[in-house]
């Protein structure tokens, strides 16, 4: 195998990166696995029973849901609604699905859930994109006060075309500045104001920042990666209750699950949008093309915008299409 170096990484990273995957291009089959074996050993036994590991976005799986996720049940495609597969063979494999809205729906007391999402940075882009079309504005908390990254130009928001503007932020009180935030809404009229992220020492205001997104016509969203487990125990704010449009979250932090994301919401036509979205391949294929798009313009944002609107649209005529 030829070494192979890429300019873009840091040079030192990249020189580690280069080696050790040489050392191991040189390995027999068995050499590899015996390597691989060692490693994931290795790693439990540091990250497991070494350390008391305080890094927020990391959790122990409950062991049994480590067991299951081992079978052979965890391969197995299962497009469609439960009692009309589209694979063959799903009877009993589908009850897991069955079983997961029933306990998600009491965990939460929510209406809907969606839980075929594979990260909670993937739920939050499905909710940018069953609330917001590209070029939209948005409002979410900036990085100081721990917004994250998807909520950002650089992450999902941007990568999707909208306009990202701060929700005013009050670090003396670590909470949301509500003067502020009513008067930036009525100025920059969002589609959808984002609240909470990476960092949540106490509940925040959700029913009066509802007040405020219903006065421009604004959906609100209650980002719970890290709050999940709190809020499912009943031992936090319900942001569904308080007045939130949707709560996404991931399954491997404070909630202790495998890797995943939920979007939870009472609203019928979110839900219809969410799954839409989540079940049409077509969307992220329309994605792929913009993003392809990005890179032949030289990344001009403006290109990019185009793009996605026409995919946005055609994406929306094909879901009315389907309700006719």
């Amino acid at each position: 195998m030829d070494r192979v170096e890429r300019a873009w990484v840091a040079p030192a990273i990249e020189r580690h990166i280069a080696d050790e995957t040489l050392r191991y291009a040189d390995l027999s089959a068995d050499a590899l696995e015996a390597e691989l074996a060692r490693a994931i050993a290795a790693n439990e036994q540091y990250q497991d029973r070494d350390c008391l590991n305080l890094y927020a976005g990391t959790n122990l799986l409950n062991p049994r849901a480590g067991k299951w996720l081992g079978a052979s049940i965890g391969s197995r495609p299962s497009l469609g609604h439960p009692g009309d597969k589209y694979e063959t063979g799903m009877w009993e494999a589908e009850k897991l699905e069955l079983m997961a809205i029933a306990v998600l729906r009491k965990l939460f007391d929510c209406r809907h859930v969606e839980f075929r999402v594979s990260s909670g940075s993937l739920a939050n882009l499905y909710a940018f994109m069953a609330t917001a079309k590209p070029g939209d504005t948005i409002m979410a908390f900036p990085a100081e006060a721990a917004g994250h990254v998807t909520h950002h130009a650089e992450g999902a928001a941007g990568l999707y075309g909208l306009n990202i503007h701060p929700v005013p932020y009050d670090a003396a009180r670590m909470n949301i500045d509500l003067g502020a935030l009513a008067r930036e809404a009525v100025r920059l009229k969002p589609k959808l104001i984002v609240i909470a992220g990476s960092m949540c020492l106490y509940p925040f205001p959700v029913a009066e920042v509802r007040k405020i997104a219903d006065k421009v016509g604004a959906y609100l969203m209650y980002d719970a990666a890290h709050m999940s487990g709190l809020i499912a125990g009943g031992e936090f704010q319900r942001p569904l209750h308080e007045g939130a449009h949707l709560v996404t979250m991931s399954t491997y932090k404070s909630f202790g699950g495998p890797a995943g994301g939920l979007v939870l919401t009472n609203d019928d036509a979110l839900a219809e949008r969410l799954e839409y979205l989540v079940t049409h391949p077509e969307v992220w294929e329309g994605m792929g093309r913009a993003g392809r798009a990005l890179v032949e313009e030289r990344y001009d944002i403006r290109k990019l915008n185009e793009q996605l609107v026409k995919i946005y649209r055609a994406t929306m005529a094909d879901f009315a299409e389907t309700k006719r």
